[in-house]
């Protein structure tokens, strides 16, 4: 195979003020500490990160998140220029510079999703896959087989068409920053930020698939190496301003992130509102992430309640959703005393089963129609007490 490029060192943080770090100016942070969370015999490897802002003066709050711009994986990107036949030390424009191609590949290139311009580049092949699909016109099934496929798919399955280096570059679309939501507060780490990550590996089309970022950080990075991050800030998306106001937070798998820089935040101001959390995983054996902190702040009666459902520790599944029905008479009378409800975690399944269950405790203990529950609904959005981070 064509060798990659060596990685190469994450961008030195230029010395501006904090207000111009960017996606396009990153601030250049330190790992000082990488932690496995989940336990032996985990189906999920999460980790624990910190990062070390000093320099930067982020002034960060729980509920912001970090846009990290992660590096490709080398060895993908050298099978990648072997499929195509392309060598990595040849010069392509980018943004009005040149750049090698295994550079560019490595540090700027989605080497991931199939675009439409990468199916017209390799529909030119007029005996492969891309042009059979171009040419059934059929939009949803097209759609499908780019979702199913990587790039490298895409170029493996036309083993004798050669495509110009630079139409292959342009064809790809930049790789994206991955947003982390704050794990802390800085009222307790100060110029520290913390992350849960959730390291994604898995199998297609018979090959070991890597999540870019979560492997990126996992495998490449390490203690003492440098990430390019900057801040997004999320003002929707705070411990409410009165101390004395409850709060729950649903936050299965890594979606706890955030609520433990709140539980943090809470503590440290002295906030005297009570504190609810449902958090959710597998197995209470090897997935009970920040188990300790947790239960300790459980002792403490920092965390008033904890209610946890765990999938895959009985023979019926149980979620959070399911916790908060059971919870439901308790949930309604916070809710009805002012308290206010943060989601964070999954956008397909999660997040909707949870404003099921939250329409159907206004339907069954609120005693509303389902019009009047989606409108009470609507009015906890529009009052600010509700809100969802969610991915």
């Amino acid at each position: 195979p064509t060798p990659a490029p060596a990685p190469t060192a994450a961008p030195k943080a230029p010395s501006k003020p904090h207000a111009t770090w960017s996606k396009d100016h990153p601030f250049s942070a330190t790992v000082t500490a990488s932690k496995l969370l989940s336990g032996e015999g985990s189906t999920k490897e999460t980790r624990h990160y910190e990062l070390d802002l000093t320099g930067a003066d982020f002034p960060f709050e729980p509920g912001d998140s970090f846009g990290v711009l992660p590096h490709n994986c080398p060895d993908e990107v050298a099978a990648l220029l072997d499929a195509a036949r392309l060598k990595a030390n040849t010069l392509v424009k980018h943004n009005g510079a040149e750049v090698e191609l295994g550079t560019l590949l490595l540090e700027h290139k989605d080497l991931a999703h199939v675009t439409m311009d990468v199916v017209r580049l390799y529909g030119e092949d007029a005996s492969g896959p891309a042009a059979a699909q171009l040419a059934t016109g059929d939009k949803k099934a097209l759609s499908t087989w780019m979702t199913d496929n990587f790039i490298v798919d895409v170029v493996n399955a036309h083993p004798s068409y050669t495509v110009d280096p630079q139409r292959f570059a342009d064809a790809l679309r930049e790789l994206r920053p991955r947003l982390y939501s704050v794990a802390n507060s800085a009222k307790v780490s100060g110029n520290s930020v913390h992350f849960t990550v959730e390291t994604l590996r898995y199998e297609a089309h018979g090959i070991a698939r890597k999540g870019v970022a979560s492997c990126w950080l996992a495998d490449r990075v390490g203690e003492g190496g440098k990430v390019p991050l900057y801040l997004e800030a999320n003002a929707n998306f705070r411990v409410p301003t009165d101390p004395s106001t409850h709060v729950i937070m649903v936050g299965p798998g890594t979606g706890i992130a955030p609520f433990r820089g709140f539980l943090q935040e809470r503590e440290a101001t002295g906030a005297k509102g009570k504190n609810w959390l449902f958090y959710g995983h597998r197995n209470a054996a090897c997935d009970f992430l920040y188990e300790d902190e947790l239960t300790g702040w459980e002792a403490s009666g920092l965390l008033s309640r904890l209610d946890i459902a765990w999938s895959r520790d009985q023979e019926q599944k149980v979620y959070v959703q399911d916790k908060l029905l059971e919870q439901k008479v308790t949930l309604w009378s916070w809710l009805e005393a002012g308290a206010h409800l943060y989601v964070c975690g999954d956008a397909i399944g999660m997040a909707p089963a949870v404003e099921a269950a939250l329409l159907r405790t206004a339907r069954d203990v609120g005693g509303k129609s389902d019009d009047a529950a989606k409108a009470w609904l609507k009015e906890l959005k529009d009052a600010g007490r509700y809100a969802k981070d969610v991915y």
